[in-house]
């Protein structure tokens, strides 16, 4: 009992296990700061400055993996479009309108093409790339003007058969006929050249 009186703490400085050293605590005003991102956080904001951190590396993260997404759709639409430019390129002095894996090749290429604009309609507004193919699947789409079956309702309907409908192969026996006889100024050449332009504009980014 005499340890109590003699100690105002009420510890037993005999007893080593009852020995207890108080914490030392920083006064609040004191409390230090911790800066992260030119943003200043309270010893108690750590929650705050946790879910912070958090939050910017899964956006960084998301940002990332966007861009990469980005590169890779680029890169397969230049290749797409020079297998489609290469395909008129072969028709424009070959006549292959009989052909049914050239066909089945054409329709397969604007398959893809169409699923690339169809993806990106809901954009309020297209890259330059982008607004450029959609007026070229316009103008391959409606030729030849004012006709029901036109050229892009078969090469939509068309796909992965051994045969191809005599409409169809007329189609594409004018377009080779057309480039024949005027070459340069042809529906061909200028689709062609429609397509060289939307992959130099590509390039440039």
């Amino acid at each position: 009992m005499s340890n109590i009186y003699d100690n105002p703490s009420g510890f037993d400085h005999s007893d080593p296990e009852k020995l207890k050293i108080p914490p030392i605590y920083q006064k609040k005003d004191e409390a230090p700061e911790i800066k992260y991102k030119n943003m200043i956080f309270k010893p108690n904001h750590l929650f705050q400055l946790q879910f912070f951190i958090l939050l910017q590396e899964k956006t960084e993260s998301l940002l990332e993996e966007s861009k990469l997404e980005y590169i890779t759709i680029e890169t397969d639409l230049r290749q797409l479009l020079e297998s489609f430019k290469s395909l008129f390129q072969k028709l424009m002095i070959e006549n292959i309108s009989h052909d049914y894996l050239f066909a089945d090749a054409l329709s397969k290429n604007w398959h893809l093409l169409l699923k690339i604009i169809q993806s990106n309609e809901k954009r309020r507004s297209l890259p330059k790339h982008l607004s450029l193919l959609q007026l070229f699947i316009k103008t391959v789409q409606n030729y030849p003007e004012n006709t029901e079956h036109t050229l892009g309702f078969y090469l939509s309907e068309y796909t992965g058969e051994k045969w191809i409908p005599f409409p169809f192969m007329d189609l594409l026996l004018n377009l080779h006929e057309d480039a024949l006889l005027k070459k340069n100024k042809s529906i061909l050449n200028n689709w062609v050249l429609s397509i060289s332009t939307i992959i130099s504009d590509l390039r440039i980014k």
